[in-house]
């Protein structure tokens, strides 16, 4: 239930809207009893033949005797135990007599037990008199002589509540329908803007299936529910507790039959849900798998055909989908069960109220053994009214539980989306930040090891080891090694993408973990090897490096980054120029122009910080000479971190200082020069003939 009131809280804002559609439920639910009650004057038009005018007078003289025969009984009582005040009266003196009898005596246990029935009786006669009073001076002077028109009339009646009922239903689900999406929207901005502040590494570990299925599968399921919740569950409950509180007042001691079998119901969908509940995450995780085989079958569609293991792929996908066919079973199993069940149940509830309610009638009996179920005789329209409303009752009892399921598959989204709300980042912004100016001294590792989260059972070793490096302001330094040596995880620390487990990392003398993250990625640009570009225009991508200090860039800072970037060079060629759309991932465009674009991004944001992973290791030659031009203008007066494996005479013209890495330790630091005499796995590494060239 926590997620529900968690779920409530997004619903608050709503509340009135959630109000209103809720009395338009209550509109259905009177309407619908209503048209049910209907049942006892169209018998007694349709099949008894008899006018209601008749009817109600008639009732009316039988009300009035039976109330003074009840009164003149508990007169004679009293007289017996000698506790009437006055012995011979009319009807309202026996009244009065029988309000206030004398307290010198006291009756006996049985004759008490007798003074309380009686009362009863008086108090029931009294009540259907003043009711079939008031019907008959309210009431019937407006009903036509004629029975026919006189049901035409009934008939118009029930065809008009339906019409007004169906129209509030459409109503209330209109309203609800509107809540459900303003309330999932909202949990979708509140995921989105999680999914904004975690970390890196934490989205990686997650996976993007994962955060699809929770994005799209859950919220969806949510909307769902909670359209289902607003609407039928609330909806048919108030239909059959109208049509119960309708069976109470003709007859509160069968009713109450029907209601010991609430719990008995209330018990057994409760094991179903928590059945249901298991097989719905268990469901869930194979719909998150079935999107991660989707993800990688389309996003490496070029590698599967090229290689044709078409046949392999199909393979897992139909192993993915064969085990989410098996678990989404389950549910259906137990969706399939409920219904029989609460039909059965309802049932059998009925018949404990019909069959001692049809003995009464038969036999024209008050009691049934030592309990009395009615003050008066039953007749059979009376019975057939109790059943109309118990089949009324049975019929929104029969729907709710096939409710179950999809609320319990509500819940279970909920609580996934929460779960994922729930996820803190690593990286947490200090209380009290220190404010971080522009970079200007030098960035120290200390003492770094830093391993990746483990699963469980997993035995990870550390990819950095007590690793020390100090790289100084305006520094260009290559970071080399083998993959795995830790070259990536490395400078992924500088921006706190992660954080180490032990040791520190300081700029100009100021540990990370004391600086705002904002403060601490605002002075640095990122150059990937795997360029990712926005659905966007070139200019909206390049505007997309502006810093959070900076105000919106104007277009000649746009086009001065694009400049030194050599993105003129190709933008200036396209249709719109910069205002040309990349569509998704800039796939229209080569490796080295979207490459080239990253780099505008990096320039426009003017970083103290540059960090530069494998730039030009996946584009063209002409690219390649263009963003390692533009890279030795820019570098300058610049702290940068240079991943690469190709050193090239146009990269080694900026860069200062070579670091190798080896199994996460640093093992040499120095100019080119000097590692190729004296590092061996430098010079393993740029054995290539750029390098010669070079040397």
């Amino acid at each position: 239930m926590r997620e529900w009131s968690r779920l409530a809280r997004y619903v608050k804002p709503y509340w009135k809207l959630l109000a209103f559609a809720i009395s338009f439920g209550g509109v259905v639910a009177l309407l619908w009893g209503g048209a049910l009650l209907l049942t006892y004057p169209v018998i007694k038009v349709f099949l008894e033949g008899e006018h209601l005018g008749s009817y109600i007078q008639n009732e009316i003289e039988t009300s009035s005797r039976k109330l003074d025969e009840s009164r003149n009984e508990l007169h004679q009582l009293l007289i017996r135990h000698g506790m009437a005040l006055e012995p011979e009266v009319g009807p309202a003196a026996i009244s009065s007599q029988a309000s206030h009898p004398s307290t010198v005596k006291t009756l006996p246990l049985s004759a008490t037990r007798e003074q309380a029935r009686l009362q009863k009786e008086i108090d029931t006669w009294a009540r259907r008199l003043y009711l079939m009073t008031w019907l008959n001076q309210r009431v019937v002077p407006w009903l036509p002589d004629d029975p026919f028109r006189l049901l035409l009339g009934l008939m118009g009646i029930l065809v008009a509540a339906t019409f007004l009922k169906g129209a509030a239903t459409v109503i209330q689900d209109l309203y609800v329908g509107k809540v459900a999406e303003l309330t999932v929207m909202d949990l979708r901005k509140d995921l989105y803007r999680h999914l904004l502040k975690s970390d890196p590494l934490e989205v990686a570990a997650t996976g993007t299936p994962r955060y699809m299925a929770t994005f799209m599968n859950d919220t969806q399921q949510l909307t769902q529910g909670l359209m289902l919740a607003g609407g039928e569950v609330i909806r048919e409950p108030l239909k059959a507790v109208t049509c119960l509180s309708a069976a109470l007042m003709i007859n509160f001691r069968l009713t109450f039959v029907l209601l010991l079998f609430v719990p008995i119901a209330g018990a057994m969908f409760y094991l179903l849900s928590r059945r249901l509940k298991r097989a719905m995450h268990r469901t869930l995780d194979a719909m998150s798998r079935i999107y991660q085989q989707l993800e990688e079958t389309f996003s490496l569609s070029r590698i599967v055909i090229a290689f044709g293991t078409q046949r392999d792929h199909r393979a897992r996908f139909r192993r993915e989908n064969r085990a989410y066919f098996r678990k989404a079973l389950q549910i259906v199993r137990i969706d399939a069960l409920s219904s029989p069940v609460a039909e059965n149940l309802g049932m059998m509830a009925v018949m404990a109220v019909l069959i001692p309610a049809g003995y009464l009638v038969l036999e024209g009996q008050t009691f049934i053994g030592p309990i009395q179920f009615t003050e008066t005789p039953m007749n059979f329209t009376d019975l057939s009214v109790l059943y109309t409303l118990m089949a009324g009752t049975l019929d929104p009892i029969r729907k709710f539980s096939r409710y179950v399921t999809r609320i319990r598959q509500t819940g279970t989204a909920a609580e996934r989306i929460f779960n994922a709300l729930d996820q803190h980042p690593s990286i947490i912004p200090p209380a009290n930040p220190v404010p971080l100016p522009r970079h200007a001294e030098a960035i120290r590792f200390e003492g770094i090891t830093f391993t990746y989260p483990q699963a469980e059972g997993e035995n990870r070793r550390p990819v950095l080891v007590d690793l020390d490096l100090t790289i100084h302001a305006g520094e260009a330094v290559a970071i080399v090694g083998t993959n795995g040596s830790g070259k990536s995880t490395l400078v992924n620390l500088l921006p706190r993408f992660a954080d180490p487990q032990k040791g520190r990392i300081l700029i100009d003398g100021i540990d990370l973990r004391d600086v705002k993250p904002r403060d601490l990625r605002d002075q640095i640009a990122i150059v990937s090897q795997e360029t990712m570009l926005f659905d966007d225009s070139i200019a909206g991508n390049i505007r997309s490096g502006a810093s959070t200090e900076q105000e919106s860039p104007t277009r000649e800072a746009i086009e001065s980054a694009a400049a030194r970037s050599s993105v003129l060079e190709f933008a200036n060629k396209l249709p719109d120029g910069l205002e040309t759309g990349l569509g998704s991932g800039g796939r229209e465009l080569s490796g080295g122009q979207r490459q080239r674009i990253a780099l505008a991004r990096a320039i426009l944001r003017n970083p103290s910080i540059l960090i530069l992973d494998e730039p030009t290791s996946a584009i063209d030659a002409h690219s390649e000479q263009a963003i390692q031009k533009a890279l030795a203008e820019f570098t300058k007066g610049r702290t940068t971190l240079l991943i690469t494996h190709a050193m090239s005479p146009s990269l080694l013209s900026f860069i200062s200082r070579i670091v190798v890495l080896d199994q996460g330790r640093l093992i040499a630091d120095g100019q080119h020069h000097e590692l190729l005499a004296t590092c061996p796995i430098y010079q393993r590494l740029f054995h290539s003939e750029p390098l010669q060239a070079a040397a």
